[in-house]
């Protein structure tokens, strides 16, 4: 039987005193509890090396620097010297220590039992927990020669026309169960068809349904890891009490071999109270820096704060592409231009039906178009665009703030005229906050000059009182940062007052932005 690595199990030990349990040592017996039989542990996963009996803990406080592996549960006994000798005291024991030996995964929420193929019992060449059906041109194997996870993979050779497949044990689920999961997979000629399936049983275990969540014919040549196609078992039958998981190869006019390792498959649990504030979705641009961005895992309410948005794993969408499910797949709507000079909007988007959650690039930041099959939103960020249709640097401070990282210069007025109101547009969500430097520069001397900001929806205003240049420092220039809110135009008003100066040129420099409708519905 394989074993098992007992190494995080097994604690540090300390003394009474808060002192290293250096010279400690450990009995491992049967787990029945009685502290009888005595049980060998192993430095290794193939048992070939056996640990001395008792263990002695080393000077750090832990077992010896090899691995301790078991196969199955152990009771132990730790003493504080040679065990049951004079003056030699039991410290502690413990009972049912380990994983257990149910070649289950590492990962013990993957519903894949011996999903690394690690462990075969009688030697056979066969992983244990899966059922192999080979083909006269095509046979299967567990082999150690070359594992892309662990010590083991699962070894598909073709030589000729045919189908095999092998099924794994079955595993428990609702017709609410939804999945997710992923392999390692390599091949040494890429045409050969490959596919997995999610074949799901009723109560009595009688198939139902046999689906594809992986295939392909253009397989790569080194371990690559290929995510499943998410399944939510109720859209496929109300009644599927159990499932399994198929992997099948077949020749499609190729031979050579396929290699299966490191298989997840996890039920995906969706939270029941996603936040009204969205938290994570943290976005940042991704390798293309001109066109991808990286959204973060994280949830919030939809916009009518009923429905409950999900995002369980970080996800990679393409402004430059049209929209597709899933991670490093288009982002944008189908009528979707990148702006210039200008921003779109960033929108989480689910499915009631499917309970699919995905990310939507729009230029509307109050009705996007929405994919087929996906009728929940919500709007949880911004990003701007330069005069190139690429995505602007800037940093996302993961909850509602932007901010460029070079100072862009966003709107140029020199045109004005004293005590003449303008109302132009910045680069600034609607009714988000700007965060900007005004600048000044007068044609010729000048004695006074005061900027009013004010909301165009509203009657009050911020007012910014220049400096006299006579009787003071000559200055011929006025710097200032300003934080100013903008209406639904993403627009406000500004009015520049001055005396002496023939003319002025007033120019605003994007610093960055507070995008407030990601925290409202």
């Amino acid at each position: 039987m394989a074993a098992q690595n007992l190494g995080t199990i097994i604690p540090r030990e300390i003394t009474d005193g808060g002192l290293v349990a250096n010279g400690y040592q450990i009995q491992f017996f049967e787990p029945d509890g009685a502290y009888s039989t005595k049980k060998t542990v192993y430095q290794d996963a193939a048992q070939a090396a056996a640990h001395a009996d008792p263990m002695v803990i080393n000077s750090s406080g832990f077992a010896p620097t090899s691995d301790v592996y078991a196969d199955g549960l152990v009771d132990i006994k730790i003493w504080d010297g040679v065990p049951a000798a004079a003056g030699v005291n039991l410290i502690r024991s413990r009972r049912n220590v380990g994983f257990g030996f149910s070649a289950v995964a590492t990962d013990l929420n993957n519903l894949i039992q011996n999903a690394s193929f690690e462990t075969d019992a009688n030697s056979d060449n066969v992983a244990d927990n899966w059922t192999e059906t080979e083909h006269a041109n095509i046979s299967i194997a567990r082999s150690t020669t070359a594992p892309g996870h662990g010590t083991a993979h699962q070894r598909f050779t073709v030589s000729g026309a045919g189908t095999a497949s092998c099924l794994s044990s079955l595993f428990e689920v609702s017709n609410l169960t939804r999945l997710k999961g992923s392999m390692l997979l390599d091949t040494s000629s890429a045409s050969l068809q490959v596919k997995v399936y999610l074949l799901i049983y009723n109560k009595s275990q009688s198939l139902l349904a046999t689906e594809a969540i992986y295939s392909s014919t253009g397989n790569p040549t080194s371990y690559t890891e290929k995510k499943f196609s998410d399944i939510l078992i109720g859209d496929h039958e109300a009644t599927g009490r159990y499932a399994a998981l198929k992997l099948e190869v077949a020749d499609n006019s190729a031979t050579g071999t396929v290699d299966f390792d490191g298989i997840e498959l996890y039920k995906v649990v969706a939270s029941k109270n996603a936040p009204v504030i969205p938290e994570g979705l943290v976005i940042s641009t991704d390798t293309d820096t001109a066109h991808d961005l990286n959204i973060t895992s994280g949830s919030c309410k939809d916009s009518t704060g009923t429905y409950d948005l999900v995002l369980q794993s970080e996800i990679t969408k393409k402004i430059d592409a049209t929209w597709a499910a899933g991670d490093n797949a288009g982002g944008a709507e189908g009528s979707f231009s990148i702006p210039s000079e200008a921003l779109f909007y960033i929108w989480l988007i689910g499915s009631s039906t499917t309970g699919a959650v995905d990310v939507l690039f729009s230029n509307s930041a109050t009705s996007p178009s929405m994919p087929s099959g996906f009728d929940k939103k919500r709007r949880i960020f911004s990003w701007p665009c330069d005069s190139s249709n690429n995505l602007l640097p800037g940093y996302h401070d993961g909850l509602d703030k932007f901010y460029l990282t070079t100072i862009l210069s966003d709107v140029v007025d020199n045109t004005l005229s004293t005590g003449t109101a303008v109302t132009a547009t910045f680069l600034c969500p609607p009714n988000g906050e700007y965060y900007g430097t005004a600048y000044i520069n007068p044609a010729d001397a000048w004695d006074l000059a005061s900027l009013k900001l004010e909301h165009t929806a509203s009657t009050s205003a911020f007012v910014y009182e220049g400096i006299d240049s006579a009787g003071h420092q000559d200055i011929d220039e006025w710097f200032f940062p300003i934080s100013q809110n903008v209406n639904a135009s993403s627009q406000y008003k500004y009015t520049l007052v001055w005396t002496n100066a023939s003319s002025m040129v007033l120019t605003f420099y994007a610093r960055g932005y507070r995008d407030t409708a990601r925290n409202i519905l």
